[in-house]
């Protein structure tokens, strides 16, 4: 029997990253094709392109014009997050703020569907919120954070937190509406 192609093995390697990234609960349980599509891209700019390792679960929800979802972050001393999110159909524009308190430490600087923020804490963990916002129409979105090697313009360098606990990710309550 000859070897199947790269294109048959295709959509085994779908469900297998879908598997990897916990997204085949929500694409089984009803999710659509369009959620499948935003959580393999968000896993490949924080996973594939940043070589980030995600924490916590993939958010996926629908924004409106001016809706925001914002999400905690425990994140270590000297640790960087990567903030990413992608929109679907109809959000023409998603924003993406890292926050602390109500001041923004980092936020993306694109137009469009894709957005990305990255912060590194100094020298005491920090506790942060991560929103992600539709700026302009309605749709899906996905978004994960990842924990990174500090960027050439961070001047902090990667290390373990004192305590050596992970940075954790965490329900917070939505932005008002």
């Amino acid at each position: 029997m000859a070897n199947p192609s790269p294109r048959a093995l295709l959509p085994l390697a779908v469900v297998s990253v879908l598997a990897a990234s916990g997204a085949g609960r929500g694409v089984a349980q009803g999710g659509s094709p369009e959620d499948a599509e935003l959580v393999l891209a968000v896993a490949s700019a924080g996973e594939a392109d940043a070589e980030g390792e995600r924490l916590g679960p993939v958010r996926q929800g629908r924004l409106r014009s001016g809706q925001a979802r914002r999400w905690s972050l425990r994140l270590p001393a000297g640790a960087c997050v990567l903030w990413v999110a992608r929109g679907g159909a109809g959000l023409a524009n998603l924003d993406l703020r890292i926050l602390r308190g109500r001041a923004a430490l980092a936020r993306d600087t694109a137009t469009g569907p894709a957005a990305e923020a990255r912060h590194c804490a100094g020298e005491r963990a920090e506790t942060l919120r991560l929103e992600v916002k539709a700026f302009r129409g309605a749709g899906r979105f996905a978004a994960a954070a990842y924990r990174v090697e500090a960027g050439a313009e961070a001047s902090v360098s990667m290390r373990a937190s004192v305590d050596g606990a992970p940075p954790q990710l965490t329900e917070a309550a939505d932005a008002p509406k």
